[in-house]
């Protein structure tokens, strides 16, 4: 779904120069503003979070630069709601870049006029065929900041509560733990929706760019994870609280 000009769920975000977000208008069609932020681009690169509504989104990102269709990112989709990590472009993080985030249904992948990133070829006879390589065997709450495991969930235990004010950053990541280094596509469900499909390893709920995770900040609550591989669910029940 994408932000508005009024009131922009961009917080912290460096505003971009007014020809990104007429170069986006001329890709999307129209001219109104309507499919960009109020400050729809990144400025000298970086991310940040969007405020979401409950959902699936699509990240697409435009190159104001070059020009063209709009590419996938670090994160094909997102899932709300809460502050959610956007990822990170496909390319030149360090420049400018203008983000399209639209409302749809499962991992994103296929969200007409989002050209996707090329992925690391799959192996043998293809996903299906890799079926019982391996299983998820637990999850890992990790730190996206130094991308290392959270001290006292590595892993998390069935009905943890994890309290954000005890940690020691906000910007989070879970990563499946698997009984094998390849265990071929995996896919999450969060609270009843899928969230995402990862196809390498680390595999984690808000995807990474060669093991730097992506950040996300979990709704306080009560949640239930779940990662699907080798024909196999594992699933966690966790507790989010902010004291």
């Amino acid at each position: 779904m994408p932000a508005s000009a009024g009131g922009s769920p961009w917080p912290g975000s460096v505003g971009g120069p007014p020809c990104a977000a007429r170069l986006l208008e001329a890709v999307l069609g129209g001219g109104d503003g309507s499919a960009c932020t109020g400050e729809p681009g990144f400025c000298r690169g970086g991310t940040t979070e969007a405020a979401l509504g409950s959902g699936t989104y699509a990240v697409g990102w435009f190159d104001p630069r070059a020009g063209g269709p709009l590419r996938e990112g670090s994160l094909a989709a997102i899932e709300g709601p809460g502050r959610v990590g956007i990822g990170r472009p496909p390319g030149e993080p360090k420049r400018d870049w203008a983000v399209l985030i639209r409302l749809t249904d499962g991992d994103g992948s296929g969200v007409p006029g989002v050209e996707a990133r090329p992925r690391r070829p799959e192996r043998g006879a293809g996903a299906e065929g890799r079926a019982g390589k391996g299983v998820v065997t637990g999850f890992t709450l990790i730190n996206a900041e130094t991308d290392r495991a959270v001290p006292g969930f590595d892993p998390i235990g069935e009905g943890a509560t994890i309290d954000l004010s005890r940690l020691p950053t906000r910007k989070l990541s879970v990563r499946a733990n698997t009984s094998a280094p390849d265990v071929g596509p995996v896919r999450f469900g969060l609270d009843g929706r899928d969230r995402r499909v990862e196809r390498t390893a680390p595999y984690s709920l808000t995807g990474d760019r060669e093991g730097d995770y992506a950040a996300w900040t979990p709704p306080p609550g009560r949640h239930t994870l779940t990662a699907t591989a080798g024909g196999r669910t594992a699933t966690l029940t966790f507790t989010v609280v902010d004291e």
